[in-house]
C-alpha cells in the first residue's frame, strides 16, 4: 500500500506543479512569460502567487483567467508587501482571491476585476492587506475585509457590484477590524458590518459623492461591533428593514451629510437577543428618510441600551423624514425604547425655548400593536439622558409642513433651569468632548 502512495504521489507531483505559477521578478507585466516560474503567463486552470515582495502590472489591455490567486498568503511562504496593479485591461478568479500580509490589489480606472469568495486581510498575525478600485469589480459571494488580519477597501469611483443582489461585502468578517472608505463610485451588494462572530469590528465610511445600493439588507453590528459613519453620498436601502445591532452585537449609524433612504424602515436593537444600537444625527446637511410604501418606519427595539443621538449645530439638526403611504398601519409607527442623547456643536447655544423637529411622521396610529401608539408613535420607555435633563424636553406635537401636509412631529425644546443656564457654559465643553470620543472610529 505504502509503495502505491508513493508511486501515485510520483504521478501527480508534475500536475500539480503544472497547475501553479509563481511570479519571479521584483516588478513587470504580468503578460510576460519570463516573469513567471514556469516560464508561461498562468490561465484558467492555475494558481497565480505573488509572493515575493513583487509588483505585478496589467497594463496591456488584454483579459487574462486564473483559477486562483494570492497575493501573499502565508499557506504557501511570502514576503511582505506584495502587489498586484490592474491598470489597463481585465483579469478573471475562478475560485479564491486572498491578500495577506501587508499586501494590495490596486484596480484602476480601466481595469476590470472578477471573481469569486474575496478575502482582504487572510493572514492570522499578518501586517493588513488592501484593496485600491476606482474601476470596475465584479464578485460572487462573499467579499470579506478583514477576514484573519485588519483588511481595508477603498472604492474611489467605478463600480463594485454583487453579481446577485443577496451577494455579500462583509465589512469585518473575522476577529479584526475591516474597513471600507468608499468616496465616490457606486456600490451595489448587500453589505453586513461585523456580522458573522463577537469578535468582528467592521466601519463602513460614505463620503463625497458615492452611492451605495442596498438592495436586500443593511446589517450593522449584527454579532459584532458595526459602524458606518455618513458625511456625504448617498444610501438607499429598499428591500427589508436596516438592522442596527443583533445577536448580542453592537450597531452605530452615524449621519452628518448626505441622503440617507432606508425605504424599508429601520430596526435599531433586538428585543430578545441582546443587541444594541445607537443612531445619531449630526448637524443639519443631511436627508433622512426612513420608510416607505409597505414597510415599518423608526424602531428602537429593546431596553438593551439602545440610542437616539442629536448633535445641534447654529443651523440646527437634521429631521428624520418617517414617510410611509399607509398611515393608519400599526407597523408604520415610531417606537422609540432607550436614551435621547442631545449634543451642542462648535459651542452652539440655544435660544429659551428653541425648538428643533427631530422626527416628522405622517403616521396616524393609535392603537396597542406592538406597543402603546397615540399619533403614529410610542415614546413612554424613551428618556433623555441624564446630563440632558436640566436643559431639554420633547414630545410629540401635531403641525403643517412646508408642503401643506399634516405630520406628527417629535420636536426638542430647550428650557433650561436658571441655574442650569448658568452651568451650560462649563456643560458644553465636557459635552463636545463626549462627542469627539464617540465619533472615533471602533478599534
Amino acid at each position: 500500500m505504502r509503495r502505491q502512495l508513493i508511486a501515485l504521489t510520483a504521478v501527480l507531483a508534475p500536475a500539480l506543479v503544472a497547475h501553479a505559477a509563481t511570479w519571479n521578478v521584483t516588478s513587470g507585466d504580468w503578460g510576460t512569460d519570463g516573469n513567471w516560474d514556469t516560464l508561461l503567463v498562468p490561465g484558467a486552470g492555475e494558481t497565480a502567487s505573488v509572493l515575493n515582495g513583487g509588483t505585478a502590472t496589467i497594463n496591456d489591455g488584454n483579459s487574462y483567467n486564473v483559477n486562483q490567486l494570492l497575493i501573499n498568503h502565508p499557506a504557501v511562504g511570502t514576503t511582505a508587501g506584495s502587489t498586484l496593479d490592474v491598470l489597463n485591461g481585465s483579469l478573471t478568479i475562478n475560485t479564491w482571491t486572498r491578500i495577506a500580509n501587508a499586501s494590495a490589489i490596486n484596480v484602476g480606472v480601466d481595469g476590470a476585476f472578477t471573481g469569486v469568495n474575496f478575502a482582504v486581510g487572510d493572514a492570522s498575525g499578518g501586517a493588513g492587506s488592501v484593496f485600491n478600485t476606482s474601476g470596475t469589480v465584479n464578485f460572487s459571494e462573499p467579499f470579506r475585509v478583514g477576514r484573519a488580519e485588519a483588511g481595508t477597501l477603498s472604492i474611489t469611483g467605478g463600480t463594485f457590484t454583487g453579481s446577485t443582489a443577496s451577494d455579500h461585502l462583509y465589512v469585518g468578517d473575522g476577529a479584526s477590524l475591516g474597513t471600507v472608505n468608499h468616496s465616490a463610485g457606486s456600490v451595489v451588494a448587500r453589505v453586513s458590518i461585523a456580522y458573522t462572530n463577537s469578535g468582528n469590528v467592521g466601519i463602513y465610511n460614505l463620503s463625497g459623492i458615492a452611492e451605495l445600493d442596498n438592495l436586500t439588507r443593511l446589517e450593522i453590528g449584527r454579532t459584532g461591533s458595526g459602524e458606518m459613519n455618513i458625511s456625504g453620498g448617498q444610501l438607499w436601502a429598499p428591500g427589508n428593514p436596516t438592522l442596527l445591532g443583533g445577536n448580542g452585537g453592537y450597531g452605530e449609524l452615524n449621519i452628518s451629510g448626505g441622503t440617507v433612504l432606508l425605504e424599508a424602515g429601520l430596526h435599531v436593537g433586538h428585543a430578545s437577543n441582546g443587541g444594541s444600537g445607537t443612531l445619531r444625527v449630526s448637524g443639519s446637511e443631511a436627508v433622512i428618510k426612513v420608510g416607505g410604501a409597505s414597510q415599518g418606519g423608526l424602531k428602537l427595539i429593546g431596553d438593551n441600551g439602545n440610542m437616539l443621538a442629536f448633535d445641534i449645530g447654529l443651523s440646527g439638526v437634521s429631521t428624520i423624514e418617517i414617510g410611509i403611504n399607509s398611515p393608519g398601519a400599526s407597523g408604520t409607527a415610531t417606537l422609540l425604547v432607550g436614551t435621547l442623547d442631545i449634543g451642542l456643536l462648535d459651542g452652539f447655544v440655544p435660544a429659551l425655548n428653541q425648538t428643533f423637529d427631530l422626527i416628522s411622521t405622517n403616521s396616524t396610529y393609535t392603537g396597542t400593536t406592538g406597543g402603546n401608539f397615540t399619533n403614529g408613535y410610542d415614546i413612554n420607555n424613551l428618556t433623555l439622558a441624564t446630563e440632558d435633563l436640566p436643559f431639554w424636553s420633547f414630545g410629540v406635537i401635531t403641525a403643517v409642513g412646508a408642503d401643506s401636509e399634516t405630520r406628527n412631529v417629535l420636536r426638542l425644546t430647550y428650557i433650561p433651569e436658571p441655574a442650569s443656564a448658568v452651568l451650560l457654559g462649563m456643560v458644553i465643553p465636557a459635552v463636545l468632548a463626549r462627542r469627539r470620543r464617540g465619533s472615533e472610529p471602533v478599534s
